[in-house]
């Protein structure tokens, strides 16, 4: 009888003889079945009104149990919930039955209609199981009153909820709340928002400006292909992958030494401050280049997003072909990259194949015997369109 059963709430009758009993002190012994005998009628009798003059009545104990800490007078609660359009015709629906179809219900009436066999009338207030519903007029000082303290969102919604509720109520707590002036300079309302994001200048020519980043490790692949090397040009958006057991510098000089004797060196090498990037034998490789070394900011790897867009591509693939179970690695990646580089971008318009070697890629969706046409946009459109698609992002 005492307990809420995880529901955080009891039923209006159960709250009733939970409260009759809490006048007393008593002790609860275990008699056996055998030995409980059927009490005879006369035992059952109620007392005289004589013999009970000194115990309140059930239904008002229940209230004074829970107007303890009310802002408000008993006869301002009545007064506020007599006046309430919206609660006269909630006693009514309780009163007289929620017959009828329930689409037809007014919105306003439909939170109730779900709670309706929770709800009560004592003493004319509405009642949900043991808690008072205050009417619309009294929910805003009522709000106030249980965040007098500033204890914030959290404190504020379990302490009004264990005596009160009115519809949409975590809603109302935390508007009140987030615009409490108090709350505000003792930062009990913040939130975090993420800094203004900034368009990177997209360049001129193919291969001017790179990205580089290290994924994994991958811990079902095999050992020379627990990490992968992923660098993207920002002009054409042309990605490469190589796999390595490992990331040193030495292998991350390796990997861009290969692609720098088939597509050039770029002017400007982007990347984060792993290790591998940072080290004095990988500042002199790009010294010896000429290449300039841009770092992103420190745990903000959105600064590099080029690359770490195409990371998460890289891995969706990777996690595919290990749910497959029929593909490696390598086959997958190879698979990623030939479809990627042949699509056209949604920030370009245009194929990385089309802006890095001015030719699209024949794939197996091309016509046998037609070759791919040469592309013929000017640098300009592509310029212009990505400036408008970063714009409408930003």
């Amino acid at each position: 009888m005492l307990s809420t059963r995880g529901t955080g709430r009891q039923t209006m009758r159960i709250a009733r003889w939970s409260a009759q009993l809490l006048q007393f002190d008593y002790t609860v012994e275990y008699k056996a079945g055998r030995e409980n005998y059927v009490a005879d009628a006369l035992s059952r009798l109620p007392l005289g009104d004589e013999e009970w003059s000194d115990v309140v009545d059930e239904e008002e104990y229940v209230l004074n149990q829970v107007r303890v800490d009310s802002p408000v007078t008993v006869k301002e609660l009545q007064d506020a919930t007599n006046n309430d359009e919206v609660l006269v015709q909630v006693r009514k629906y309780i009163e007289e039955g929620w017959s009828g179809n329930h689409k037809s219900f007014p919105p306003e009436i439909k939170p109730y209609l779900i709670l309706r066999d929770e709800l009560s009338i004592v003493d004319d207030i509405v009642m949900r199981g043991n808690r008072i519903v205050i009417p619309m007029s009294l929910q805003a000082k009522f709000v106030d009153f249980a965040h007098s303290a500033h204890q914030g969102i959290v404190r504020t919604k379990q302490r009004l909820r264990e005596t009160y509720w009115f519809p949409h109520i975590d809603k109302i707590v935390e508007e009140t709340i987030k615009r409490c002036v108090t709350c505000q300079e003792n930062d009990k309302s913040h939130r975090t928002h993420s800094a203004p994001m900034q368009s990177v200048e997209f360049p001129n020519s193919p291969w001017e400006k790179i990205s580089i980043d290290i994924t994994g490790p991958f811990e079902n692949a095999p050992h020379d292909q627990r990490y992968a090397i992923v660098v993207v040009d920002y002009h054409s958006k042309w990605p490469e992958v190589a796999f390595c057991s490992n990331v040193t510098s030495r292998s991350v000089i390796q990997v861009l030494k290969t692609l720098f004797t088939r597509e050039g060196i770029p002017t400007h090498l982007v990347s984060d401050n792993g290790p591998q990037f940072v080290s004095h034998e990988f500042e002199e490789f790009l010294e010896e280049y000429g290449i300039t070394h841009v770092r992103s900011s420190l745990y903000y790897p959105r600064a590099n997003g080029e690359v770490e867009r195409f990371n998460r591509v890289l891995k969706s693939s990777i996690q595919n072909a290990m749910i497959e179970g029929k593909r490696s690695f390598k086959e997958t990646t190879l698979d990623l990259l030939l479809a990627y580089r042949s699509t056209p971008h949604q920030v370009t318009g245009l194929s990385p194949s089309e802006l890095l070697h001015g030719r699209k890629m024949r794939t197996k969706l091309d016509v046998k015997g037609r070759m791919p046409v040469k592309t013929q946009r000017k640098k300009n459109e592509v310029k212009q369109r990505v400036k408008k698609t970063k714009t409408k992002k930003v």
